[in-house]
């Protein structure tokens, strides 16, 4: 199958790549090169299917949030609604059930370690305290 073939990246693997760029930054000229066609050939493949134009559209910004957010919510906890269909002799009986889920405490060490390091890092900056080292040698000499 030819890479610039449009059915291709309709399918699941065409659809996967096209996010992945997008998700590594690349803007449309670069996706549709990837995809070995022109820039407006990209622009009439998102006209014509909404799942490309969705695929290309979001941005790297937009995926590092959506994961930042995950990774608040598990470590803050939050409240999961699942909703549960039952079908009975009388019809359909939907029940909501609401779980509460906990703080996770690796999704918060993470956190912590990325956001605060200069509380929570478990190892030192090495080469830091090396060249601070370094220094103070210097500074006696003279």
């Amino acid at each position: 199958m030819k890479k610039s073939n449009f059915s291709y990246w309709c399918s699941s693997d065409g659809l996967l790549l096209l996010s992945a760029w997008a998700r590594e930054g690349l803007d449309d000229n670069a996706i549709a090169a990837h995809c070995g066609v022109s820039a407006s050939t990209l622009k009439q493949w998102k006209k014509r299917s909404p799942e490309i134009a969705e695929a290309v559209s979001r941005s790297q910004q937009v995926y590092d949030l959506e994961v930042e957010d995950a990774l608040h919510r598990l470590a803050v906890g939050f409240k999961s609604r699942e909703e549960r269909i039952k079908e009975n002799k009388s019809g359909t009986e939907t029940t909501t059930i609401v779980k509460d889920v906990p703080p996770s405490v690796s999704a918060i060490s993470m956190w912590l370690k990325n956001r605060c390091p200069e509380l929570w890092c478990e190892k030192p900056d090495m080469v830091e305290a090396e060249s601070l080292r370094k220094l103070d040698e210097i500074l006696e000499e003279l």
